[in-house]
C-alpha cells in the first residue's frame, strides 16, 4: 500500500464489518486499521477503567510510575476489571478478528496496557507477536488507541502499525515484525 493513499482506513459505511478488501489488505500487509470501532465515550470509559486498575495495581499514581512497572502491571487487565473485560470481549472485535485471522474460535490470551517510554523501554527488540507470547499458535492481535494525543516524533506504520486516532483499531498478523523500540519511543 501506498502510505500516500489511505487504503487501510476505510470510511464509515465499511467500519464493522471485514468485507474482501479488508481481507486482502490485511493478508498483503499482516495489518489493517478500522475506524471508530470504540466511541468517544467508550474509549474514555475504558481509559479510565484501565487507569484506575493500574493505579489499583501500582499502588501509587501513575506519573510517579516507571513505564516498566506499567508494562508490568499492565497485563491481564481483562481479568480483574470487569469493564476491560466487556471490551475485550467485545463482539464487534472478535467477529472481525475471526475473519481477518481465519479462525472460528478465538481466545483471549491476554491483554496488555502499552504507553510511551520516556525513560527505559521494557522491549527493544524487533519481534513478532509469535516470537514474544508464550501462548503457542497465536492467532493474532488487536490494538486499541485510546488517546488522540498527537505523536510528536512519527512513527513507521510498515514497521509498527499504531491506531491514528483514539477508537480506532489494528488488527496484526501473529507474523508480523514489530519494532518495539519504535514504539516505547513515542512521545
Amino acid at each position: 500500500c501506498n502510505p500516500g493513499q489511505d487504503h487501510h482506513r476505510p470510511g464509515p459505511h465499511m467500519r464493522f464489518t471485514a468485507t474482501l478488501e479488508h481481507r486482502t489488505f490485511f493478508s498483503k500487509n499482516r495489518y489493517i486499521e478500522l475506524d471508530e470501532l470504540l466511541s468517544p465515550e467508550h474509549v474514555a470509559l475504558l481509559q479510565k477503567e484501565l487507569d484506575t486498575t493500574l493505579i489499583e495495581r501500582l499502588k501509587k499514581p501513575l506519573n510517579s510510575a516507571t513505564t516498566l512497572e506499567m508494562f508490568q502491571m499492565g497485563y491481564d487487565m481483562w481479568r480483574t476489571n470487569d469493564t476491560v473485560k466487556k471490551y475485550v470481549f467485545k463482539n464487534t472485535f472478535t467477529q472481525i478478528a475471526a475473519v481477518l485471522l481465519k479462525s472460528h474460535l478465538l481466545r483471549i490470551a491476554y491483554d496488555q496496557y502499552i504507553t510511551p517510554a520516556g525513560q527505559e523501554a521494557p522491549l527493544t527488540e524487533i519481534l513478532s507477536l509469535s516470537q514474544l507470547s508464550y501462548f503457542k499458535p497465536l492467532a493474532g492481535a488487536c490494538l486499541i488507541r485510546l488517546s488522540d494525543e498527537p505523536i510528536l516524533n512519527g512513527i513507521d506504520q510498515s514497521q509498527c502499525p499504531l491506531p491514528s486516532k483514539a477508537g480506532h483499531v489494528v488488527f496484526l498478523s501473529p507474523d508480523f515484525l514489530i519494532h518495539w523500540d519504535q514504539l516505547f519511543a513515542l512521545q
